[in-house]
């Protein structure tokens, strides 16, 4: 791919599903979609009205925005979950996005969102990063409808970066820098799809690797970046 261009072509979804729970033995990640999620928004100022009733609830989707580290800590995770609305395009944002060939260039003026193509069927949804809250994770459970793909992921942190920063990392560099991650969370779906419980795979991870091979005694977590699949393959079947 261009280094100049952030959107992938191909599809920007691991898994999603018009009703929840999408992937259900897969960690939470950055750029999870869930639904039926409320989000509060102070309105504009008024003189005749007390702050106390400024706040507006906007319940409907809502992206995950923490990346993986912060929304757990010890494999446990965190009570408080930030998230940004999913709303439908504006149909000026839609118009923009069918005059473009190359769907990254048509939202390089609009950095507060990020476009979600064939979320849904019946509109373009996008992340809007200028509205952000924070829920309780007990908000979130049973509620996710879609996981980013590795490209979409890579996608989503260059586009948040350069809202958040102005910075902009190359799409190859950045896409290098998170597979460890991405490797990391697919063998720990497997630990949860095992029957294991979430929050003991980090101390799993962090003990020698067992069986006979060249990469025997070395902690797990040192493998990732090297032999991710010698990890995988450590995994024990399921509980007893």
């Amino acid at each position: 791919m261009d280094d100049g261009l952030w959107l992938p072509d191909e599809s920007i979804y691991l898994e999603k599903q018009d009703q929840p729970s999408v992937r259900p033995h897969r960690p939470w990640n950055q750029g999870d979609i869930f639904e039926n999620v409320a989000l509060a928004v102070l309105d504009k100022p008024k003189k005749d009205r007390e702050p106390k009733d400024l706040t507006k609830v906007r319940t409907g989707m809502a992206a995950m925005l923490g990346n993986p580290c912060s929304v757990r800590a010890g494999g446990r995770v965190v009570v408080l979950q930030n998230l940004a609305q999913v709303r439908r395009a504006k149909e000026k944002e839609v118009d923009r996005f069918a005059e473009y060939a190359d769907a990254g260039r048509a939202w390089d003026g609009s950095y507060q969102l990020f476009p979600l193509p064939a979320l849904r069927e019946e509109s373009l949804y996008v992340v809007d990063f200028n509205v952000v809250g924070t829920v309780h994770f007990k908000h979130l459970e049973a509620k996710r409808i879609a996981c980013l793909s590795h490209a979409g992921w890579t996608a989503l942190q260059i586009r948040y970066a350069w809202h958040s920063l102005r910075i902009k990392p190359t799409y190859a560099a950045r896409f290098f820098d998170l597979k460890r991650t991405w490797d990391e969370l697919a063998i720990w779906e497997e630990w949860c799809r095992r029957g294991y419980e979430e929050e003991g795979f980090a101390a799993w991870l962090r003990e020698p690797l067992g069986g006979a091979s060249q990469y025997s005694g070395t902690r797990r977590s040192d493998l990732l970046d090297l032999a991710p699949d010698f990890v995988r393959d450590d995994l024990p079947l399921g509980p007893e």
